[in-house]
This record gives structure tokens, sequence and C-alpha cells, in this order.
């Protein structure tokens, strides 16, 4: 990393002329970076349009360690002004320290194309070099949470974000439909890995994911949720191309509920430094292993369009996905054959350097080609309008370690009896990520 130190040397910026930016930079060149990014923060609120306020902003936060803040600062400098070589060498520095060495070499690829003096250039290629040639190839990345809270309708479908949204159990096929609310454990536990191979040209990316659910009094309605995903995939130019390969197994109480086994291709591609736009086609086959004492396949092809978005401190997620599920076999089980239109808006947004406020919304049309057997709608084609909304606030205290608040309400209209139902959800959330 001494690389870095001279080439970034090369570049500064001339001194803005506000008080709090002149109060910033002293806390700055003192090392106080704490203070420092608190007051580049209140000079970015009296002049967002000068890039130098966020090129110290970014500054401050890596070195704080906060690195997902500095590669937003360092974007933002790059809408300003898109010529700026050190904000694009502070970005790779930033994508080194998140490990990711692909995004790195982008960027130094970029400021390379903007002519920097030779000798910059030669630091360039050195550090590609490394990237390139350096001996770690693997990267590992654990997250565990565990939560407790309160579930006012245990007896509808477990609302988790882990999991899709509609397993298409029906609450009153295992239990009454009458809504049982009950206290609440939750576990989470993520492990990832990113493997660089043939000189960072290609990467295989897999996750392991556990997830537990255990109500107070009710371990009938308990919820094991495992899933294994390999990625084979590439960075080409701005387009990044992965093949997810996925199996997952979900228990309910005592019952081995469901398999299902996935294949997915996903390009995503920077349309600007702000903007990522992403589209996937997935093929899925689920077989629900035991319901009613009987056996159920289907088979599901999806695809998925969506874009991310970057203003400000604001990143917005829009995604779209329509998939076809379909009996695989003979089964006389109703309510397989579907079609899912499935819309989802994210908003999140750091309110300071350490608490972070994330929200969704989510609607999903169900349109299915069996018609409802019983009730007042007996006879039609069963229809399901499922919509969530989410909200929740994390409070980062060390690098490692967090508390999260959320709270989610779902509500789904169906004109099939047993499945009209609504419920919400109170987490608390304790989290460690390293």
């Amino acid at each position: 990393m001494k690389l870095f130190v001279s080439l970034l040397m090369a570049f500064t910026f001339a001194f803005a002329t506000s008080a709090q930016y002149k109060t910033a930079l002293e806390y700055f060149q003192k090392k106080e970076y704490k203070k420092a990014y608190d007051s580049f923060e209140l000079a970015l609120e009296e002049d967002y349009s000068d890039p130098k306020i966020s090129f110290y902003i970014g500054r401050s936060a890596y070195e704080l360690g906060l690195y997902e803040q500095a590669m937003i600062a360092y974007q933002r400098v790059l809408i300003l002004d898109e010529m700026h070589i050190r904000s694009y060498l502070e970005l790779a520095r930033t994508y080194i320290a998140l490990k990711q060495p692909a995004l790195a070499k982008a960027e130094l690829e970029t400021a390379k194309r903007l002519k920097p003096p030779k000798t910059v250039i030669k630091n360039i290629n050195m550090l590609i070099a490394y990237i390139e040639g350096g001996k770690q190839k693997s990267f590992w990345n654990f997250f565990i949470s565990l939560g407790a809270g309160y579930d006012s309708n245990i007896n509808a479908q477990a609302g988790s974000d882990y999991i899709e949204a509609n397993l298409g159990l029906a609450a009153g096929s295992l239990s009454g439909v009458d809504p049982i609310s009950a206290k609440l454990a939750q576990e989470v536990a993520v492990a990832n890995n990113v493997y660089q191979i043939n000189g960072n040209k290609f990467f295989l990316e897999s996750t392991f994911l556990v997830y537990g659910q255990q109500y107070l009094d009710n371990s009938e309605y308990d919820l094991l949720y495992l899933s294994l995903t390999t990625a084979p995939g590439t960075v080409l130019n701005d387009y990044k191309i992965t093949l997810p390969l996925n199996y997952s197994r979900i228990y309910f109480g005592d019952i081995s509920l469901l398999d299902a086994k996935s294949a997915q291709l996903k390009v995503e591609k920077v349309l600007m430094k702000t903007l990522v736009a992403r589209v996937a086609a997935k093929y899925e086959t689920k077989d629900y292993t035991k319901i009613a004492n009987e056996g159920r396949d289907s088979d599901i092809a999806e695809l998925e369009l969506g874009v991310d978005y970057l203003f400000g401190k604001n990143l917005f997620k829009l995604a779209y996905k329509y998939a076809n599920e379909d009996r695989s076999n003979s089964s006389a089980t109703l309510f397989i054959d579907r079609s899912i239109n499935n819309f989802n808006l994210g908003y999140s947004r750091p309110l300071t350097d350490s608490l972070f406020f994330n929200a969704q919304y989510n609607y999903i049309m169900y349109g299915y080609d069996d018609a409802v057997p019983t009730g007042p709608n007996s006879g039609d084609d069963r229809e399901d309008d499922y919509q969530a909304i989410s909200a929740s606030l994390t409070q980062s205290f060390t690098k490692v370690f967090s508390t999260t608040l959320e709270y989610k309400y779902v509500d789904n209209n169906s004109n099939y009896v047993v499945m009209d139902y609504d419920k919400s959800t109170y987490l608390v959330k304790l989290n460690a990520s390293f």
C-alpha cells in the first residue's frame, strides 16, 4: 500500500474557503478523523456541489474504516468531476479494502485512460501488477445475527426476507385460520467466500446461509432454512456476469417441507457511477416433500429486471420479476400452477456515520390456474395480492458489531379464505460482521 502514498500525492484539490471546511481540514491534518468526518458532513450541507468536501469525507471515512461510506463519497466526487484522477485512485484503494480487487483494477484502468503524468502511470501499472499477481486468492466474510421479537400471526406465512415471500403454505392447511401471536427468536449465519481465478479475470463466489426461527410454546411453527449458492463469474469492462447455482431446504416444525434447486444467469452493467442495471433469468425446481402427506413438484421460470440508483446518500433499488410456476407431475394438489408478478422497491441511507435507515416495499400478484374449492368464491380462479412493507434502523458500534430494530407488516388479500391474512413482526437484532 506504500505505492498508494506516493501515487496519491500527485493530485490534490485547491482549498475551499468556508469556515466549516477549514475547521474540518484542520481536524483531518491533525488525524482527528472522527471530528473531521463530522465537520466535513456539516460543510457538505452548506455546499453539496463542492467536490473537495466529498473527497475529504471519503478520506476521513476510509481512515475510520467506513469503507462503504468512503466509496459513496468518491463516487459523488466523480459525478461532479469525472476527470478527477485522484478520486479514481482513492476509490481503487477503497475497493481493495473491501476485498474487491477486480473493481479496484477497473478504477485504476480508468485513471490510466485520463493520461496522468508518466510517473503516476508507472505507479498505476505497479498497482495493477500487484492486484493481478497478489498471493491472496481467497477472501472470506462472515455475518451473524441473533434476534428476538414478536409475531402477531404465526399461522400465516413465515414472513422472512431470507426466504421467498410466499412458501405456498395455506394458513389453514396445517392449523386453524384464527391468528396466533407469539414471541420469537431468530438466528442468521452467513459465510461468504470469493476465490479469484486466472489473475482475477474470473472468480467463484460461494455463500452458505442458515436461517432459524423459533416460537415460544409453539415449536410446531419453527422454521429452518438452509441455502448453498455457488456463482462462477467474471467482470468484463463494466459488465459483471455471474451464474449462481443454488440448493436450498426448508424445515417447518418437524417436517422436511421443501427442497429447491435453481440455476440463474445474471448480468449487471454500470451505466454510470451511480446507476447499475441488471437482468437475470432463472430456472428452479421445487419438491414440496410433505404437504398433507402428499408430495408435489413444480418448475419455475423467472425473469428479473432491476436498477440501483445512488443519489447523494440515498440508495434506491427497483426490481421487477415475472415468473411462471407449473406442476411437473400429475399430483392432484391444488394451487401450484400460477403466474407471479413481483415488484420490489428499496430505499436506504446513512443518517449519521454509524446509523443507517432501510425501508422496503414488496407487492406480488399471484394468479392461479385452479379454482377456489370452497367458500364464497368457490369456482372462481384463485387470486392473491401480497403486500409487505418493512423498515429498520441499524446502529453500528464498531467495525464488527451493530444492532438493528426492525418492523414488518404483511397483508395477503386472497379469494381463498384460508390464505386471506395479515400480520406484523417486530425484531431487535444483535449483528456481527467480519
